[in-house]
């Protein structure tokens, strides 16, 4: 399987990597040091398509290792694939795809990829070992070395996409999985090397949303309102940068959102006794409570209110959080499969 969309210049690569990380913080490294050797991992944050595709190396910026101890001699150990965007990221990209075939696929598990590197002071010395992301030394790490030392039967396997399957038809089968994140898929152009994209559930949309596009603040808000933002965080649980931007945007978010709520219902309480009519007079004339009309009128009527959906729909009044939102994102998935 072919997977590398663009040549890769070696001798220039470390330099080309620490350019990136000192012109736009969206790209980072990471200092670690392993039996006296001294390594630096290239990483990204949440990041925007436009950004990968522009910037010199940053496709390269998804774990790649280099062993920095002799500073004049500075060595790569490791090369994981480049970035793999959604099936969706990219103007004309869709359309692009559909001129390829389809090749192998294999489930996508976020959080788990894993690659080798060499470890050793020299050639002769260096042996296999494995590394995260971020870690050479966490706890999924010394599991997936018990693997590589003792069998291979927890490696995802690779699966041939049928001939007669067409990619509107894949994509509709996993859109609308219930369970998984959902599989990276090979596209085979006739004229171009192969290249993998990911098609994601419609399940893992709602719960992280695109973590690589610019409007990143509507998802992380979205992940919190619904109660998922734990989740959000294991996701990204070695980054301390968005992590950090996780729990600033908790603390923002959060207590605007009970605040809210308490307004709605101790409105109600304190006003269920008037006539309907008078109700609504009441919150038409009390400036902090007018846009909270459809949800003090809800429960005036004995129903249930949906705070999250609400919510949403004013982030930027309510919260100050622009976008239009992840349910935008599953609906456009849909309607691209037309």
């Amino acid at each position: 399987m072919t997977t590398t969309s663009m040549t890769i210049n070696i001798d220039t690569l470390y330099d080309d990597l620490m350019s990136l990380c000192s012109q736009d913080d969206a790209f980072y490294y990471k200092d670690i040091r392993l039996h006296a050797i001294n390594y630096r991992i290239f990483n990204h944050r949440l990041c925007s398509y436009g950004r990968f595709k522009t910037r010199t190396a940053a496709l390269n910026s998804c774990g790649t290792m280099l062993n920095i101890t002799n500073s004049n001699n500075v060595k790569l150990v490791s090369l994981p694939p480049e970035r793999i965007f959604d099936y969706e990221e990219g103007f004309g990209q869709k359309q692009y795809h559909e001129r390829g075939r389809l090749g192998d696929k294999m489930e996508k598990m976020d959080g788990a990829l894993m690659s080798t590197f060499l470890h050793g002071r020299t050639s002769k010395e260096q042996v296999l070992r494995l590394k995260s992301k971020q870690s050479l030394t966490s706890n999924q790490v010394l599991e997936a070395m018990q693997l590589l030392v003792g069998n291979l039967d927890h490696l995802v396997p690779f699966e041939s996409i049928l001939p007669d399957v067409t990619q509107k038809q894949l994509l509709q089968d996993t859109y609308q999985q219930t369970h998984g994140e959902g599989y990276v898929i090979e596209i085979i152009q006739p004229d171009q090397r192969s290249y993998l994209v990911k098609i994601k559930t419609q399940k893992y949309f709602m719960v992280y949303g695109d973590g690589g596009s610019e409007n990143s603040p509507r998802s992380l808000f979205e992940a919190i309102i619904n109660g998922n933002a734990d989740d959000l965080a294991a996701l990204f649980n070695d980054d301390t940068e968005t992590l950090k931007r996780i729990d600033e945007m908790e603390k923002k978010i959060k207590p605007k959102y009970y605040r809210m709520i308490e307004l709605v219902e101790q409105f109600y309480q304190k006003n269920k006794h008037l006539s309907k009519r008078d109700f609504v007079r009441s919150i038409k004339m009390t400036e902090d409570m007018k846009i909270y009309l459809p949800l003090s009128t809800t429960l005036y009527e004995g129903k249930e209110n949906d705070y999250k959906v609400f919510a949403m729909k004013h982030a930027k009044d309510l919260f100050g959080i622009g976008g239009d939102g992840n349910h935008r994102t599953t609906t456009v998935n849909q309607d691209k499969l037309e």
